[in-house]
């Protein structure tokens, strides 16, 4: 696995969401939580869609057709693009001394946050070892599984009322799609982790949902 380390944070227009956690358990896409939650799914329009660390998923763009939604990278000079999401990664590979570049190069992840206005869907994925191949495999797969989201659950289903059991039902969907655009990509080994951040139907509470393919962890971080 990569040496690479990634910080997502994504607050949500409500008064201090205390999200609750529901993780699969790796590499078991059809495992099913137990407690079973009443959500609001994301309306349709996208304040926010960042990507990175790089190019990220915007740099499938000429290899992938259809890519719908506005990414942006972040910048040296500013890392945080938007209000609404952020994200920032950071190698832990060792510089070698004598060339002055990084062991490990191209190093092979990817991030996406796509932000609503209740509500995000974020993924991550590790390419396995490094260079073009794996680096394609993680874009690719944060591609797919954020742009099934984005089509499946915002577009068909935004502000609906939908249950934490449907949702993984379309996150697993997501998975698969992922893998299909890993394969159109010429991509090879990727994790992926992924989470769903949307509204209770009633209250001012959020829920994450999460999948996890592979050993890249998933965390809910309290500011």
């Amino acid at each position: 696995m990569e040496g690479l380390l990634s910080l997502f944070r994504c607050p949500c227009h409500s008064s201090e969401p205390e999200p609750k956690t529901a993780i699969t358990r790796p590499g078991l896409i059809d495992a099913v939580p137990s407690v079973t939650y009443s959500l609001l799914a994301p309306g349709p329009a996208v304040i926010g869609a960042l990507t990175g660390p790089q190019e990220g998923v915007a740099g499938l763009q000429q290899k992938l057709k259809d890519c719908d939604l506005p990414w942006e990278q972040p910048s040296s000079a500013s890392p945080h693009q938007h209000p609404q999401s952020w994200g920032d990664a950071s190698s832990l590979y060792d510089t070698d001394p004598e060339t002055g570049y990084r062991n490990g190069d191209l190093i092979a992840d990817c991030y996406g946050i796509v932000t609503y206005q209740t509500g995000a869907v974020l993924a991550l994925a590790d390419g396995v070892n490094w260079g073009i191949r794996p680096m394609r495999a993680a874009s690719a797969a944060v591609y797919g599984f954020l742009k099934h989201m984005h089509w499946e659950l915002a577009v068909k289903q935004g502000g609906q009322p939908i249950s934490s059991i449907a949702a993984f039902a379309t996150m697993r969907e997501a998975v698969q799609s992922a893998q299909q655009q890993v394969l159109a990509a010429d991509g090879t080994l990727t994790t992926l982790v992924a989470a769903l951040v949307c509204p209770q139907r009633s209250g001012s509470k959020h829920v994450m949902l999460s999948v996890v393919i592979g050993d890249s962890p998933a965390y809910v971080w309290r500011a």
